[in-house]
């Protein structure tokens, strides 16, 4: 299935097709209805390659976790990762586990900030000083620290407040 098979049928040329399909303002909203229903009454799914090469945007983001200690042994971090994938999922944004081994030479999650394989990262188990999130900030890449450190710049975390916690708990 293609826009110009829409197109076609629709007697619209491609680029309102496409357009209509990206939420353009410049297509009516009637119009706009036309597409979306040929659309989905022939299935019509957008091309993910040329999609994320038009956007400039990969619609992935990555997770990256220490090798050690084993985090895939917590349930409570795998829970959260199940959650991360699935609300994620909802805007069609794939999440990627990247294993961090702080004695390896490259750094994955480097790897893939200068290939650009990923629009964000989530940085689990953060240190007090993360030379991770400081290469991060360094690069103006995006990125959410799961647990707070002390950068030279403002930046995305969340955190438990464990003290909060245990006092509510008890």
């Amino acid at each position: 299935m293609s826009l110009k098979a829409i197109a076609k049928e629709l007697g619209l040329s491609v680029t309102t097709v496409s357009r209509a399909l990206n939420g353009y303002y410049d297509v009516s909203s009637e119009t706009r209805a036309r597409v979306e229903a040929e659309a989905q009454r022939r299935g019509y799914r957008p091309n993910t390659f040329a999609r994320r090469l038009k956007m400039g945007k990969i619609d992935a983001v990555g997770l990256v976790f220490p090798v050690h200690p084993v985090p895939l042994n917590n349930s409570v971090f795998m829970d959260m990762v199940g959650e991360i994938s699935h609300q994620l999922a909802r805007h069609e944004i794939d999440l990627l586990l990247i294993a961090d081994d702080d004695l390896a030479d490259k750094h994955s999650y480097m790897r893939m900030v200068q290939s650009r394989r990923v629009d964000a990262l989530i940085v689990a188990h953060t240190l007090d000083n993360d030379p991770r999130l400081e290469q991060l900030q360094a690069a103006g890449f995006p990125f959410l620290a799961l647990g707070r450190s002390h950068l030279p710049k403002p930046y995305a975390w969340f955190d438990f407040d464990n003290y909060a916690g245990t006092h509510t708990a008890t």
